[in-house]
């Protein structure tokens, strides 16, 4: 087993939807250069080769996994039981991917394509600060960057600008396929 284990460090309300919580755990084993693979593997993945770091969607959209080489968060969780049961299936196939990695090949899709302004054209453009940025166009560069996440945005994630996500996530998908 190459991912002895992964701890849960904390558990907080999801920005989102407060009805759902999000989990941070720690990851026994350092397991970037899996990354590649794990994002060769599943089919709606955001792989970001510098920092490095993989997302990766529930075909249902039920839940999002953001993994890096030694933490892990999961998204959109009921609670923190089903927190673990996620981080346990994730653990088991990180081994099985592991265990297979010469039969598979790495897919280095990336991050890289995508373009500060095509990411700022379709957030909410409120300059409100709740993610920590100034502006939204400070924040769609550090977007880009990968030192943040859609969901560090929360104005994105309400009713009014429903629309803009999910054109922001039709462009995300689109320069995901784009090889650099």
């Amino acid at each position: 087993m190459y991912l002895q284990k992964i701890s849960i460090d904390t558990m907080q309300r999801c920005m989102a939807d407060k009805s759902k919580v999000r989990v941070k755990g720690t990851l026994s084993d350092d397991v970037g250069e899996l990354l590649p693979y794990l994002n060769g593997v599943f089919d709606k993945t955001i792989y970001n080769h510098k920092m490095p770091k993989l997302e990766i969607e529930f075909e249902d959209k039920s839940h999002k996994i953001i993994l890096t080489s030694k933490e892990v968060r999961v998204d959109r969780l009921s609670n923190s039981s089903q927190g673990r049961q996620v981080l346990d299936w994730l653990k088991e196939k990180i081994n099985e991917i592991y265990a297979q990695q010469d039969q598979l090949e790495p897919d280095y899709k990336s991050l890289s394509n995508l373009k500060v302004p095509e990411v700022y054209k379709h957030l909410p453009q409120l300059n409100c600060a709740e993610c920590g940025e100034q502006t939204c166009f400070a924040f769609a560069t550090m977007y880009v960057k990968g030192d943040y996440d859609l969901q560090d945005c929360p104005p994105l994630f309400t009713a009014e600008f429903a629309e803009a996500k999910e054109e922001l996530e039709a462009y995300l998908q689109e320069a995901m396929y784009k090889q650099s």
